[in-house]
C-alpha cells in the first residue's frame, strides 16, 4: 500500500488491514504519509447520519443503516482533503464520511475540527 502510485480506495469493514499491527514500523509509516491511523478507526454508533453531501449533491442515506459509520483517527489534518460530509440528525455531529489522504481514499474522519482544506 505505501508503495503504490494508484489510489486506493477501500469501502466498508476493516480498514486498519492497510497498515498491519497497531504501532508497527508499516502503521507508523502509513500514518506519516496519509495523515491518518487505520488501527484507531472504530464504528461511531451514536451518530445517525440521514444524508451524504458530495460535491454539491445531498443524498439520501438508506435509514436500515442505522448509526454506524466508520471514523477514523485523523493523526494530520493538513495531509488529507475533505470529499463529502455526513449530515447526522443533529448538526453538531455532521461529520465528514470520505476525505482524501494523498493517494489513499477511505471512509469517514473524526469530525468538523478534522476537516483540512
Amino acid at each position: 500500500m505505501l508503495s503504490t502510485t494508484h489510489p486506493v480506495i477501500w469501502a466498508a469493514d476493516n480498514v486498519w488491514q492497510l497498515t498491519g499491527t497497531e504501532g508497527s514500523t508499516a502503521d507508523t509509516a502509513f500514518m506519516a504519509k496519509y495523515g491518518w491511523d487505520p488501527s484507531q478507526s472504530y464504528f461511531d454508533t451514536t451518530d445517525d447520519p440521514v444524508t451524504i453531501s458530495y460535491k454539491g449533491q445531498t443524498f439520501t442515506r438508506n435509514s436500515a443503516n442505522g448509526a454506524n459509520i466508520l471514523a477514523p483517527d485523523i493523526t494530520n489534518p493538513a495531509a488529507v482533503t475533505v470529499l463529502g460530509t455526513a449530515n447526522c440528525t443533529t448538526p453538531a455531529a455532521t461529520r465528514p464520511p470520505a476525505r482524501r489522504s494523498r493517494r489513499a481514499r477511505g471512509p469517514a474522519s473524526r469530525g468538523p475540527s478534522a476537516a483540512p482544506t
